[in-house]
């Protein structure tokens, strides 16, 4: 698996550089271009999160179109004991 990247982070660092780039006198754009950066980091924060909050969701028992009961499993048997997911466990930082 590869290794996750902190998109809330880099986005709180992007926009702390912009700041920076703009007081040392940087022309406007350039740190509106490094500004964007960070929200596009700050968006992706926003996605991981989301789903994370959809495979919760969906772990409970849902009702499907022919009446069936469905789920998406959050913990996973390690050993004799359930464990969180390794996807959510990283999605929540744990």
């Amino acid at each position: 698996m590869s290794e996750r990247i902190d998109h809330a982070a880099e986005a709180a660092s992007d926009i702390r550089y912009a700041d920076e780039v703009l007081e040392q006198g940087a022309d406007l754009e350039v740190a509106k271009a490094i500004a964007a950066v960070g929200q596009v980091q700050a968006t992706l924060a926003l996605v991981e999160q989301q789903r994370i909050a959809n495979i919760i969701a969906l772990s409970s028992p849902q009702e499907a179109l022919d009446g069936a009961e469905c789920r998406i499993p959050s913990f996973v048997r390690s050993g004799s004991v359930p464990d969180l997911r390794d996807d959510i466990r990283e999605g929540l930082g744990l």
